[in-house]
């Protein structure tokens, strides 16, 4: 690897004020975006013959990995790997095929789950007009150590920037992402630069260049570099985790609090519906009472209204039965001797004394209860006194 990387060196050497450029560009990445640079500059610079993409010297021999003309993304995304597998070997971090932006939303939202299942983007940028291309990409995107990190921990996107017209479709999909810090970065990439590595992570909403990579880094440098964008990732992921777990609490209080309000509402509403079924109740009992005590008038004054009249004192053949009441009142009625004694019993019953309820007694000994004698037998024929006490009982 050492002797590969000499030969590299011979061929070009970056001269030391490109190389304090591209340090700054990479400790802007790293650490803040004051970074400035006049666009009408960098362009004139860009399409000097002198960086690269004006002037290319595609190999003919060898098929592209994306070619300047295609009929889809899908297409040109496969070609990718196909072309890139011949090339170097099976050994590579897999590509997501996929759009720029649908490979960014899988990385960064992790869509249907969970947070711990983000990852940041690694864009690989091929040139094969670049020294370095075929050296770093058997040396670092084929490496046994780089190949699987990028695997696990990373989404990483593939996309060849041979073809000027291929560069520019990256930077205008870049645009249309209002990625424009990433966009700026590929600008400041120098054709010798190639291959790059490019580390972007999403932080509050916002997706920026955290390091890269390029074609004259060692295998080393490169898993630094990797490992730095990885770890500033899992900073931001570890805060975001902690901020979705207050999210979780909030909802989780909020929701007991509803369920607390919820169940102290059901239980005024179960307290207030059996006030008002007692309520209803009790009124229904009072009305049902009323109503059966207006029944019980009502038939006891049928009950009076069928009664024979009451003979006078003075008339013959009469007799005068004193009744004599639970609550030790007493009442005293006459009937004529040839009426039927069933109408003692509907007397009674007129005072408010039902025979479901009520017993009638004679004073004989022992005493006798009216209800075994024939009712409908008159007094005379019982053989009952002219004076007769009747006792009536509770059953």
């Amino acid at each position: 690897m050492d002797n590969n990387r000499g030969r590299v060196d011979d061929e070009h050497v970056i001269d030391d004020d490109e190389e304090e450029h591209n340090n700054d560009i990479d400790q802007n990445m790293m650490y803040d975006d004051e970074y400035d640079i006049d666009d009408d500059e960098v362009d004139n610079e860009l399409d000097s013959t002198s960086d690269g993409f004006a002037e290319i010297s595609v190999n003919n021999d060898r098929l592209p990995l994306v070619p300047s003309e295609y009929s889809t993304l899908d297409e040109a995304l496969q070609n990718f790997v196909a072309v890139f597998e011949s090339r170097y070997g099976p050994l590579h971090p897999f590509c997501y095929l996929s759009t720029l932006q649908e490979s960014l939303t899988e990385a960064f939202d992790a869509p249907g789950r969970d947070v711990n299942e983000r990852k940041p983007v690694a864009i690989y940028l091929h040139n094969d007009n670049s020294v370095a291309c075929n050296i770093f990409a058997q040396q670092v995107m084929c490496s046994e150590t780089i190949s699987p990190l990028l695997k696990a921990q990373f989404i990483t996107w593939g996309w060849d920037v041979t073809y000027p017209e291929n560069r520019q479709r990256l930077l205008d999909w870049l645009e249309l992402l209002n990625l424009n810090d990433v966009a700026q970065t590929i600008r400041h990439i120098r054709r010798e630069n190639y291959p790059v590595l490019l580390v972007l992570i999403k932080d509050r909403g916002t997706v920026q260049p955290v390091t890269y990579a390029s074609g004259h880094d060692s295998p080393d440098a490169v898993l630094e570099k990797l490992m730095n964008g990885l770890d500033m990732f899992l900073a931001v992921k570890n805060r975001a985790l902690g901020e979705e777990r207050a999210r979780m609490e909030r909802e989780d209080l909020r929701a007991k609090q509803v369920a607390e309000l919820e169940e102290s509402k059901a239980m005024d509403k179960a307290k207030q519906e059996e006030r008002e079924r007692a309520a209803r109740q009790e009124r229904e009992a009072v009305e049902a009472l009323e109503r059966e005590e207006k029944e019980t008038l009502a038939r006891q004054e049928k009950l009076k209204a069928s009664l024979p009249s009451e003979p006078a004192p003075t008339d013959k053949d009469i007799i005068t039965i004193r009744l004599r009441f639970p609550t030790g009142d007493q009442h005293i009625r006459r009937f004529r001797m040839d009426e039927p004694v069933k109408w003692l019993v509907v007397y009674s019953e007129s005072l408010g004394f039902n025979m479901k309820t009520y017993r009638l007694f004679t004073s004989d000994v022992p005493k006798k209860d009216v209800a075994t004698l024939d009712n409908n037998k008159s007094f005379r024929e019982l053989k009952w006194p002219p004076r007769e006490q009747i006792t009536i009982d509770e059953k």
